[in-house]
């Protein structure tokens, strides 16, 4: 049986004279060492406490301010985060997820799909998005839930106890818990 190494170019060095610290743990700068997607050379991202929190495959990028400080968490695929967003705790985000704004993840959280997050919207406690999925507002994802299908969760809504949205369901400020 033949062995094989894979051999990848790294799309990112961390900028170890940039950093910031958060509750005591210190995050460094990314820089893009490649193009990919948006990204050029150069380009200088977000914050990564370790190497192993942002995927040197596929699209994946940690845009502005945006902080991932936590040893087991992961970006990978096409996924991306943007502005000020956080995750920490064993969260991950893949496929082509995105976080934007103020938005957060963190307790073993996980985002597949197309999902999106908006605002100053949070996941956590092993809650799940997958497909089409839509956080906004400071709508909450808490307690093993999960969205599906288009759904939509808005306003200052939260879904919590194991509960899931499926086929375009919305929960608003117009709609009852």
């Amino acid at each position: 049986m033949a062995n094989y190494t894979i051999y990848y170019e790294p799309k990112f060095k961390m900028l170890m004279d940039e950093t910031i610290t958060i509750n005591g743990i210190q995050l460094y700068r990314i820089k893009a060492l490649k193009d990919f997607d948006i990204v050029t050379v150069g380009d200088v991202g977000g914050y990564i406490r370790d190497i192993n929190n942002l995927s040197q495959l596929g699209d994946c990028w940690i845009f502005g301010d945006a902080k991932v400080f936590g040893r087991l968490c992961r970006i990978e695929k096409d996924a991306q985060m943007f502005s000020n967003s956080e995750m920490h705790d064993a969260a991950l985000i893949t496929d082509n997820s995105r976080m934007y704004d103020y938005s957060k993840m963190y307790s073993k959280s996980e985002k597949h799909g197309f999902s999106a997050m908006f605002d100053t919207s949070e996941m956590h406690d092993y809650s799940q998005t997958h497909d089409y999925s839509l956080m906004l507002g400071a709508s909450k994802l808490l307690n093993h839930s999960s969205m599906f299908d288009n759904s939509i969760i808005d306003d200052d809504r939260v879904l919590k106890l194991s509960t899931r949205m499926y086929d375009c369901a919305r929960l608003d400020r117009h709609e009852p818990y």
